[in-house]
């Protein structure tokens, strides 16, 4: 397949997939149902058509050969190194966006309304299954569909980040827009920068390892400091 329209392809299946997830699969009547009358909400239904939809899309184009799409293990040192990087970079990021909400004049009036309802909601939704669903999706299918265009990229120095590690991270960061209605524009530019470094890193991890596990810690790690320090900072700075 000639490589534009290899990237055509994983362009339209991660729209169909993130489209399906938020606003087509959590409409349908029983999902809506379930939505309303159990402790199942909307994000959930969301994680879990990223999941059932990419590993469908894994064993019919990739006739089931889960391991090219980095379901496999990894060795220590590169999964400590995917954390490492990625503290410094996501604390750089809290400290950006404090700036620039300091410039814009303090944080947005409905900041509590965008805390979790629910600590431990917050743990198992967001730091686990939606820094796992979203890596199966976007560094497990749509890179391993991308995987014969790595050889195209660009060099930093001895870095060398490639096309498909680069489109996924874009991806991922553009996914974030569904926020617009619920979020001023400061903090969402921030969480846009901040998921394309994560996709960034995750990326080039996943393409080196060859497995999957050092994306999804880079994406817990982010996704932990990025509640955590926040929180602290207020509590200290009483906001």
């Amino acid at each position: 397949m000639k490589a534009y329209l290899r990237l055509l392809l994983v362009i339209l299946t991660g729209a169909a997939i993130y489209f399906s997830g938020l606003y087509v699969v959590p409409k349908i009547g029983f999902i809506k149902n379930v939505i309303n009358n159990t402790f199942i909400d909307s994000s959930n239904v969301t994680q879990a058509t990223f999941l059932v939809m990419s590993l469908v899309l894994m064993l019919v184009l990739g006739r089931g050969k889960f391991k090219e799409f980095g379901f496999r293990g990894t060795a220590l040192k590169p999964l400590g190194w995917s954390v490492l990087i990625s503290i410094p970079v996501e604390l750089g990021m809290i400290i950006f966006a404090m700036f620039m909400m300091s410039m814009a004049g303090g944080p947005p009036e409905n900041m509590d309304q965008m805390a979790p309802k629910s600590f431990w909601g917050m743990v198992i939704s967001v730091w686990i299954v939606a820094s796992t669903c979203e890596e199966i999706l976007y560094r497990g299918l749509l890179y391993g569909l991308m995987k014969p265009l790595k050889k195209y990229g660009f060099k930093l120095g001895n870095l060398f980040v490639s096309l498909p590690v680069i489109i996924c991270a874009v991806m991922f960061a553009l996914g974030h827009l569904c926020l617009l209605n619920i979020m001023p524009g400061i903090m969402l530019f921030n969480i846009i920068l901040s998921c394309f470094l994560l996709g960034l890193i995750a990326g080039y991890f996943r393409e080196t390892t060859g497995s999957l596990v050092p994306a999804v810690a880079v994406h817990m790690t982010f996704n932990i400091i990025g509640f955590v320090v926040p929180l602290l900072l207020s509590s200290l700075m009483g906001f």
